[in-house]
């Protein structure tokens, strides 16, 4: 035969070198973007697994969970837990904090910034609370729906 094109095991190889590539590539993609796919990433429900300690990056959606698993300690400790007497409620930050369940909040980007915010309760269908945290931190950051009338910082 004559030697003027790829032979059957170099077109494999170049394959597989570029089969390698492509799961390589297409895993670090899903690893870097995989928050995307979040069906609700501000509505924390009362059986996700956010530890009772949570310390997380500290992004405003991570101060956003510290919030939640407080609101979640908090409501335990103050209304025993129970979704009857919690529906509705809007657990303040102040509150969080008075209880000592919750630290000072600071900007991630200026922490000259005290933010304040509250976490909405809401009784579900199946008896259970979701929590709902709205965060404000000056005007550098505010989350979607927040309501200054349940704040104690406008």
């Amino acid at each position: 035969m004559n030697n003027e094109g790829w032979g059957l095991r170099l077109m494999l190889l170049f394959v597989a070198i570029l089969c390698i590539a492509l799961m390589i590539s297409i895993f670090l993609i899903q690893r870097n973007f995989s928050f995307m796919l979040a069906e609700d990433p501000y509505k924390f429900k009362n059986n996700d697994n956010i530890n009772e300690n949570v310390t997380v990056k500290k992004t405003y959606s991570g101060i956003e969970k510290e919030m939640v698993a407080s609101a979640k300690k908090y409501v335990k400790k103050v209304y025993n837990d129970n979704p009857d007497e919690a529906d509705f409620l809007k657990v303040k930050v102040s509150s969080m904090q008075k209880e000592g369940l919750l630290g000072t909040i600071n900007d991630i980007k200026d922490k000259s910034i005290v933010c304040s915010g509250y976490v909405s309760c809401r009784k579900e269908e199946d008896n259970t609370l979701s929590y709902e945290p709205y965060l404000k931190c000056g005007k550098k950051y505010t989350t979607k729906g927040y309501v200054d009338r349940y704040d104690d910082k406008k």
